[in-house]
């Protein structure tokens, strides 16, 4: 666990307050107390955001509290609220946000009727700001005394995906002002503090239990010993001729592989290892995913793709009889030639879905990328057709995800083991990843998804 401690000055700060009984004036970026009210007509609303952008992309957040300091002065043990602010009202800024306007030009989303009034200033549940609240608590105003606001790990995961800051307000409805202190506060100890404690996705080592490899539809974890070393390689330049035609790549260009697959020589009908990947010289489907010290999840690595078996071998080892299964890199048949990153990360785990996808995805990367990538997919089992696809998204919420042009298994009949890759190769793939499938005539389809981007 890493804990991030921000506690930002008046130069990185970002916090003010808007003021309902003076609704064209801005605190701006130089008031050193920051005031909530919750009277009616009297209203004011802090807003403050804290830099999280030195959160590794994929952590698991622990904790987060937020600290709000007394200078001394103002109202007393009154009760105060923090919500995350909604990408709505997205836009305000700590030098012009007003009772009015968001950023001196953007009226707030709440305001329904575009007049600045009871319903503007950052007021509007669900519209403006989060209905969830992240943290409450009675606000001590002695002076340097901090106020601790545990914040909902649920909540501020969400905000972290797509930070548009803080609303905090006065739910007490007294008419007379509470003061913590702001940014710009001269004392830097009575300035807003934001303690993360946060798991960084990747940071666990792992082990062999936790792989699960996946041949050409088939689920052959519980009889693979081990798997690779999955890679990528490139050719030495003196060793290329510039108009070689033999590989299914430009010359000098890097060449994904996973050399080897041993496991037991399992003879079970239609799914033992025996039987599945007895014919040398055909092009197979493998997706390998890594779990961290679990079961595999969405957002761990993956690696896949479609390679050329280069051979079948029964082997006896330690008085075992056991299947080497050697592969000769990307296969020349593969439906496009990979020119792309060795792994991506795990969209779907191996599991049934009986329903579209509503939920949000991973952080697959911190930002967009513009080569497109591919998706490699198996389905062990099901009861029909449907269609699997990947979707992608700018910020973390259901409403926000589009399809993936191109990325999609297109209906298949599920009732039978299906795999393959699917290559979008020049678009743009924003930063949040998730699966998604159709249905046809099927109600439940189990299946495994992994994306690597170009």
């Amino acid at each position: 666990m890493t804990t991030l401690t921000l506690q930002p000055d008046a130069t990185d700060g970002l916090d003010t307050f808007v003021n309902e009984a003076s609704p064209n004036s801005s605190a701006g970026s130089t008031d050193i107390t920051l005031s909530l009210i919750g009277f009616a007509a009297l209203r004011r609303r802090v807003l403050v955001k804290f830099d999280l952008s030195s959160l590794p992309a994929g952590a698991t957040i622990d904790s987060a509290i937020l600290t709000l300091y007394g200078l001394g002065s103002g109202a007393d043990n009154t009760s105060l609220a923090v919500h995350r602010i909604l990408a709505a009202s997205g836009l305000w800024t700590e030098a012009a946000a007003t009772w009015n306007f968001q950023d001196g030009v953007n009226r707030w989303a709440g305001d329904a009727a575009s007049d600045g009034g009871t319903d503007a200033g950052c007021t509007q549940s669900g519209t403006d700001f989060s209905a969830t609240t992240m943290g409450t608590a009675l606000f001590d105003n002695a002076a340097g005394v901090g106020t601790d606001y545990v914040l909902d790990v649920t909540e501020f995961a969400l905000m972290v995906s797509a930070n548009y800051g803080m609303l905090i307000r006065n739910t007490t409805g007294l008419a007379s002002a509470t003061q913590p202190g702001s940014s710009d506060n001269g004392t830097a100890a009575r300035r807003p503090k934001l303690v993360v404690e946060y798991t960084e996705t990747g940071m666990a080592r792992t082990v062999d239990r936790w792989t699960r490899v996946y041949f050409d539809g088939y689920d052959i974890s519980g009889m693979t010993r081990t798997v690779g070393p999955c890679g990528v390689v490139s050719d030495e330049a003196d060793l290329t001729a510039i108009s070689d035609a033999v590989k299914g790549m430009l010359a000098n260009r890097s060449q994904m592989n996973c050399e080897f697959v041993n496991g037991l020589l399992d003879n079970t009908a239609t799914t033992g290892l025996h039987i599945v990947g007895l014919t040398a010289g055909d092009k197979r489907t493998l997706l390998i995913a890594f779990g961290l010290l679990a079961v595999p999840a969405a957002g761990d690595p993956a690696f896949g793709g479609q390679f050329e078996q280069g051979a079948y071998a029964a082997v006896s080892e330690a008085g075992a009889m056991t299947v080497n299964l050697p592969f000769m890199g990307w296969s020349a048949s593969a439906i496009f030639n990979q020119n792309y990153r060795p792994f991506g990360i795990l969209v779907h785990a191996l599991g049934a879905e009986t329903a579209v996808n509503t939920a949000t995805g991973v952080d697959d990367n911190l930002a967009a990328t513009s080569q497109g990538g591919y998706m490699t997919y198996h389905v062990t089992a099901g009861n029909g057709t449907a269609t699997l696809k990947v979707q992608d998204a700018a910020t973390n919420s259901d409403a926000s995800f589009a399809d993936i042009t191109g990325v999609t298994s297109g209906s298949i009949n599920c009732a039978v083991v299906q795999h393959g890759i699917v290559a979008a190769t020049t678009l743009t793939v924003r930063r949040y990843l998730r699966w998604q499938i159709v249905f046809g005539t099927a109600t439940t389809v189990t299946f495994v998804i992994a994306f690597t981007r170009g």
